[in-house]
């Protein structure tokens, strides 16, 4: 289910702006963001870089389209269910998504129930409206007077 609104969403995203008690940056949401180091391979979020343990769970408020689900941190990216701030490892425990169709926010949160980063993720902007190429009307030769 996660994965059919994530399907859908990125290919609009243009934009991803992370803010987190560490401060705000933008991150790329090019191929291999997020990726461990050497390959492309995802691991689960069972445990954080670091090696600390994840509690379990992740709960998923999803308001932008009405849902709300559970799912256990092995079925997770790492990404998904880890958030470094500062030189730490937090675990994420509840994800709230809220927005609509041009702008969607995702917060994620620790268990403390601390904010731990946001993203937002914006549609990009609509093509102007085509406006039509002028076309030169012929202007009727005027006869002289003579």
């Amino acid at each position: 289910m996660r994965q059919a609104w994530l399907a859908g969403a990125l290919p609009w995203v243009m934009c991803l702006v992370v803010a987190c008690n560490a401060g705000f940056a933008v991150a790329n949401q090019g191929a291999g963001a997020g990726a461990p180091a050497g390959g492309t391979h995802m691991t689960n979020g069972t445990f954080s870089p670091a090696g600390d343990r994840h509690p379990g769970r992740i709960h998923t408020v999803d308001r932008a389209n009405a849902r709300e689900y559970d799912e256990a941190a092995e079925e997770v990216s790492q990404r998904e269910a880890w958030v470094k701030v500062g030189d730490t490892w937090k675990a994420v425990v509840r994800v709230e998504v809220v927005g609509d169709a041009g702008r969607l926010e995702i917060r994620r949160f620790g268990n403390d129930g601390s904010l731990l980063e946001t993203t937002t993720m914006v549609a990009p902007p609509s093509a102007p409206p085509a406006r039509p190429t002028p076309v030169p009307v012929p202007t009727p030769d005027r006869g002289s007077d003579d």
